[in-house]
């Protein structure tokens, strides 16, 4: 499957980092799926940046039986992408649900779930919130997943003695080729960062450059990567440089793009590692 053609984010969240310079917009290129692309576009766009989006999967839901959640006592969430077919279901709007970063929980509570509590960290540090939390006698938890999960969240559950289940909400599709306009744009060296947010888009992103002549044409770009195992994932490229967040969170991602521009700014020395 083809993803959606590229297109700008615009919006202006207060919170926002504040533009790095006031001269020259560099270009983002933003590969998670569409709808978390287009968050991550908007804030980034207030942050200073001309956003491209280029989604390396396409979020495709997965059939699931409606009884599925009866009975737990909370639903625990890795990933935005779930929230959508979450909200499908029609549950208690008050049943807790607890997400593993802010940006997950910021989706959840646009979809009308109220009891939201993110973990702002890992796949552990969502596991420790939910020992915290929950009790394991009230009843049995949810993790409300895709196919391809990082961590095994059920496991760990288990292990402190919940009756913990995984249900798989949707699955991500790989992107199956770069857009001519994302393909030229990289050929042209005018893309100066690119973000990536797991190591199978970042994997995904790496084969269709390959596969399009263009794997030697990253000089100019810099990737930043939410997670070590992200950054691993794309070294097959030439990029400048590749940097990862001090957090695995989309907030902490957007602060080391910032950084990472003013860094280079021609009044603070361009070209200089961060």
């Amino acid at each position: 499957m083809t993803p959606a053609p590229n297109c700008a984010a615009a919006a202006t969240p207060a919170s926002s980092p504040k533009t790095p310079m006031a001269a020259a917009r560099p270009r983002l290129l933003v590969t998670r799926p569409l709808e978390g692309a287009r968050r991550f576009g908007q804030v980034a766009a207030a942050a200073g940046f001309d956003v491209t989006i280029e989604p390396m999967s396409i979020i495709e839901a997965t059939p699931v039986s409606a009884d599925v959640f009866a009975g737990v006592q909370a639903v625990l969430l890795t990933s935005a992408a779930a929230v959508a077919p979450l909200a499908a279901f029609g549950l208690d709007a008050d049943l807790p649900v607890l997400t593993v970063g802010d940006a997950t929980a910021a989706a959840a509570r646009a979809a009308g779930m109220r009891a939201v509590e993110s973990a702002d960290g890992d796949v552990n540090a969502l596991a420790a919130l939910a020992a915290e939390r929950l009790d394991p006698a009230a009843g049995p938890v949810a993790h409300a997943a895709g196919e391809r999960r990082a961590g095994d969240l059920a496991g760990a559950l288990a292990a402190m003695g919940f009756d913990a289940r995984t249900v798989v909400l949707y699955r991500a599709v790989p992107a199956t080729r770069l857009t001519p306009e994302t393909a030229a744009a990289l050929r042209a060296g005018e893309i100066a960062y690119a973000a990536f947010f797991s190591p199978q888009t970042a994997r995904t992103f790496v084969s269709l450059a390959e596969s399009s002549g263009i794997a030697r044409n990253f000089s100019n770009a810099t990737a930043i990567a939410l997670s070590p195992n992200v950054g691993e994932a794309l070294g097959k490229l030439n990029w400048r440089r590749v940097l990862t967040a001090e957090r695995p969170n989309a907030d902490a991602l957007l602060r080391k793009l910032v950084a990472s521009h003013a860094d280079a700014a021609p009044e603070d020395g361009a070209g200089q590692a961060g």
